[in-house]
């Protein structure tokens, strides 16, 4: 084998190694997507359960029982930490995004919310959290 081939060969195989890594990736970005909206769609039954009459009502034949479903959409966490952006002071860290959504997003779904957000250039990193200290972040075009 010639040394150019064995440089082919080798660079073919990182590429089919970086397209693998990216097929587990999505596969496991699916995976969490899929159990947030079973977690999602649990806690929302369990709060339908608890405001429901004691007493259970008659159904005609007619009537036919409707399951809800949640209605949120694929990355919605992500949308949404984006809706209350507006929301947030100038200077925020995520206790600050989770008590303006009314609910906590997964730890990794709300650090991809942020990314994202980062990236897109609508906040920027402020303090860098180490240890205990938490992550400060900064509205873009704020003070």
């Amino acid at each position: 084998m010639r040394f150019d081939e064995y440089q082919e060969r080798r660079r073919v195989l990182e590429e089919q190694l970086q397209a693998d890594l990216e097929l587990i990736r999505s596969a496991h970005r699916t995976k969490l997507q899929a159990l947030e909206q079973l977690w999602l769609s649990s806690a929302e039954r369990a709060a339908a359960a608890s405001t429901l009459p004691l007493e259970p009502q008659e159904q005609t034949e007619t009537q036919t029982p409707v399951e809800t479903q949640p209605t949120r959409r694929t990355g919605s966490a992500e949308y949404d930490v984006e809706d209350i952006l507006p929301l947030l002071p100038d200077l925020f860290d995520k206790s600050d995004v989770i008590r303006a959504l009314g609910w906590e997003p997964h730890r990794a779904t709300l650090q991809r919310a942020l990314d994202r957000l980062r990236i897109g250039q609508q906040i920027a990193v402020e303090v860098r959290g180490e240890g205990r200290r938490r992550t400060r972040y900064r509205k873009v075009g704020s003070g």
